[in-house]
């Protein structure tokens, strides 16, 4: 019985203490709060592994409390009795170092601290290893139906195992060895006395000499053939290896003669894109053409420098009429200064100073005024040519304007011109320089060509010439066997003509073994078929009480009464689990039965296994067995495991997040608690209610 549980830093247990009784203890908790992880334990103090760690579903540093705060060793100790002994187990896993167990029987050490040597003391002790204990005592989580997952052929290979038949048939198939052997073995000495027993005599010796000269004979020959062979297998390795070489040259030019074609035929598509490009543009026309745009250019300097001249004639010819129109402008003012004052004056001309009479100043008034028109009236000219001045002006810088346009305009033209030029000339440069690389390529590829045409490579001659130099190696192999085969019997031989006189003892002490080992293989053939018969019985009454178990745990656990019993058949070499209907008739529990009933099933032969296979250890451990049960069958379930099952089983565990199962508790009835969103520990309490 599983007394106390006691884990540290192992997966959310921080530091909890469990301890279990007679009956049935139902560990309740949600999901995460480390109800299974209580079980794992359990497993692993025993057996140093537990079945997701074994399946590398999670990794011994996982088993490590990591959160909220990373730890650098988990431990597990577990305290139960056996066959009235009390055992403490303790296992330390440790994130750097080397892993400890140490196993103590009643106080006393019984081994460790190597976690294999604890773990066999264990096994020793309870007579059961970790594979009979996963599948007859330990129901992983959701695993309970683990046998129906099983095909048919799968199920009776485990069961075989389960149950240790595979013992038998190893015994008996390795008992039909050696009873051919000893039955070869009689054979070939019985010949042997036979013939020694006509020729114990000289006739014997002689015939013994002879037959060592012939072998001796033999011998000689076979290590000539060996020679010979071995010349040719070391001529058949030298052309082997030419031929190699002859495969690599080949391949390596075969190789290059394609990469030579692929980049021939890109050179060829970029030579004919240029050639595209290049079409109806010569270069000669477009030099020609630059050429007649800078005279165009020169041309138009040249107007320009005309016009500028002109210009500026035009405009010198504007100032000296602008400095003329000045100087009447300035006339005529003087004039109409002489006019007010001779208006104003009364005794002396106001220009000379000489005396006034009237006529006089009315004629200086007159002529003054007659000068005045005559001014305005060139002055009046002079606007006129001023004018046309202008217009002219206006024209010639209207068309310098032009010249400046048409020479930018042709400038433009002449840097387009020489752009394509150089473009074209780029292109020709390119198109001579791949076309010369395309030539050289070709002359490559031809070169190549011509190469592999003259290796003549024939790569089925490699492959007969290597299935040439195999049998050659076999045949030298096969004489260097035979003669080796000729040299123990020629030592034989040998050996017997120089011991040709205790012959008559050996006769008579040949006879003797004969007829022990005669016996000897006549017990084996007894033996065999002893193992044969108790093979099939040990089954038969191992199924049988199997059976006799799952009818009686059926008719407790089945809540209905469509199915009445339950049983393993045994047919046509393989395991079919079936359930027995109203109408007294047996159905395949895969074909007819639903999830919940499967799982009834799959409970049903958990139980039987481990009322059959451990029944000295009377410990079954179930994570969720109510999955797939409804209601009715859970509270069934419940009731029995509380009530019933314990008069069965000594001790039962049940890992469950269902409330109803709480009713199954014999034992103790702990509650897991966890604050997961903080990555709190998991606190047990030992409670019969669940929170």
């Amino acid at each position: 019985m599983i007394k106390r549980v006691v884990l540290e830093n192992w997966r959310t247990h921080a530091k909890s203490e469990f301890e279990f009784e007679k009956g049935t203890n139902v560990l309740v908790g949600q999901m995460g709060s480390g109800k299974s992880s209580v079980m794992d334990a359990i497993c692993f103090a025993l057996f140093g592994t537990f079945p997701a760690l074994q399946a590398k579903r999670v990794s011994l540093e996982e088993i490590i409390t990591s959160k909220p705060n990373k730890e650098n060793f988990a431990r597990v100790m577990l305290e139960f009795d056996y066959a009235g002994k009390n055992f403490v187990v303790e296992r330390t896993i440790k994130r750097k170092g080397t892993n400890e167990a140490k196993l103590s029987c009643d106080g006393k050490f019984l081994a460790g601290p190597k976690t294999t040597d604890a773990t066999a003391a264990i096994e020793q002790c309870l007579d059961i290893n970790y594979d009979l204990f996963s599948r007859a005592v330990y129901s992983e989580q959701n695993q309970i139906d683990y046998f129906l997952k099983l095909s048919p052929s799968q199920r009776k290979i485990q069961f075989d195992e389960l149950l240790d038949l595979q013992k038998y048939e190893n015994a008996r198939s390795n008992s039909v060895s050696i009873s051919n052997r000893l039955k070869d073995s009689i054979a070939e000495r019985k010949s042997w006395l036979e013939s020694r027993k006509k020729n114990l005599d000289e006739k014997e010796i002689t015939a013994t000499g002879q037959k060592i000269r012939q072998k001796q004979k033999e011998q000689e020959e076979a290590r000539k053939k060996i020679v010979e062979k071995k010349a040719e297998v070391e001529k058949l390795r030298e052309l082997g290896a030419k031929l190699e070489k002859q495969w690599k040259e080949f391949r390596a030019l075969r190789e290059r003669l394609v990469s030579g074609e692929a980049t021939a035929k890109e050179l060829r598509r970029s030579i004919a894109e240029a050639a595209r490009l290049l079409e109806g543009k010569s270069p000669e026309k477009i030099a020609k053409e630059a050429i007649e745009k800078e005279k165009e250019i020169e041309k138009i300097l040249e107007e320009e420098k005309l016009n500028e001249s002109e210009i500026g004639t035009i405009q010198e010819n504007a100032n000296s009429l602008i400095r003329e129109q000045g100087l009447f402008e300035e006339k005529i003012l003087q004039i109409e200064k002489a006019l007010r004052e001779l208006k104003q004056a009364n005794a002396n001309c106001p220009v000379c100073k000489r005396d006034l009479s009237g006529h006089t100043k009315k004629e200086l008034q007159e002529e003054n005024g007659l000068e005045k028109e005559a001014i305005e009236k060139k002055q009046d000219a002079l606007i006129e040519k001023m004018k046309k001045l202008k217009a002219e002006l206006d024209k010639k810088n209207s068309l310098k304007k032009k010249f400046a346009a048409n020479r930018e305009k042709t400038k433009a033209e002449i840097i387009e011109l020489k752009s394509l030029l150089r473009e074209i000339e780029s292109e020709k440069k390119n198109r001579e320089k791949e076309e010369k690389q395309l030539s050289q390529l070709e002359l490559e590829n031809e070169k190549l060509s011509r190469e592999i045409e003259k290796t003549c490579f024939d790569e089925e001659n490699l492959k007969k010439h290597q299935k040439a130099l195999a049998e050659a190696s076999a045949a030298v192999q096969g004489i260097e066997n035979e003669k080796k085969s000729n040299n123990e019997l020629l030592a034989e031989l040998e050996a017997g003509l120089k011991k040709a006189e205790e012959e008559k003892k050996q006769v008579a002490e040949l006879e003797q073994s004969i007829g022990r080992l005669s016996k000897a293989q006549e017990k084996g053939v007894l033996f065999t078929n002893s193992l044969i018969a108790a093979q099939g019985e040990l089954r038969e009454e191992l199924v049988e009480n199997t059976n006799i178990a799952m009818d009686n745990i059926w008719q407790k656990i089945y809540p209905y009464g469509d199915f009445t019993s339950a049983r393993l058949e045994i047919e046509k070499g393989s395991y079919e689990l079936k359930v027995r209907g109203r109408d007294s008739n047996w159905v395949r529990v895969e074909g007819i039965l639903s999830g919940g009933e499967r799982s009834a099933a799959a409970l049903c032969i958990r139980i039987a296994f481990s009322l059959v296979l451990t029944q000295n250890l009377s410990w079954l451990i179930l994570d969720e067995p109510t999955h797939n049960l409804d209601r009715q069958a859970v509270s069934i379930l419940g009731k029995i495991m509380r009530e019933q099952l314990p008069e069965l089983v000594e001790q039962i565990f049940i890992i469950t997040h269902d409330r109803e199962m709480e009713n199954a508790a014999s034992g103790s009835i702990y509650v897991l608690k966890r604050d997961k969103e903080n990555d709190g520990a998991t606190v047990p309490e030992k409670s019969g209610i669940f929170v």
